[in-house]
């Protein structure tokens, strides 16, 4: 039995166009939501609504408008506390609420059985 080679030419054509055509849907995306083809939605709404960056190192913006106030509450106040906190090397902002809520979650009343009963 001969095998022949599959022609690479055929393949390679049609993964551009497949990632041509995704390019161009991401773009006109992009550009509908930030302004730009290059601006992804995420680092848009970063850079407009959020007041601290993602790392420590970096400054924090100036505040935005906040036309609500759970949007003024988790933005100028909370994501601000976890940031300076982590700027002053503190322990995370919050651990202790996170791994309560976890825990209650996680294992909760019908799982802590078997964990009561192990001993």
């Amino acid at each position: 039995m001969v095998r022949t080679k599959a022609p690479v030419r055929p393949i390679v054509a049609t993964l551009v166009v497949i990632l041509a055509a995704s390019g161009v849907g991401m773009g006109v995306y992009f550009m509908r939501f930030s302004g730009s083809p290059f601006v992804l939605p995420y680092q848009f709404f970063r850079t407009t609504f959020t007041i601290a960056p993602h790392f420590i190192l970096q400054a924090p913006r100036p505040a935005p408008v906040f036309y609500h106030r759970a949007t003024h509450d988790h933005y100028a106040d909370a994501e601000v506390g976890a940031y300076l906190d982590a700027r002053a090397n503190r322990p995370p902002h919050g651990v202790i609420d996170k791994a309560k809520s976890y825990a209650r979650f996680y294992v909760g009343p019908f799982l802590a059985l078997p964990f009561v009963t192990l001993p």
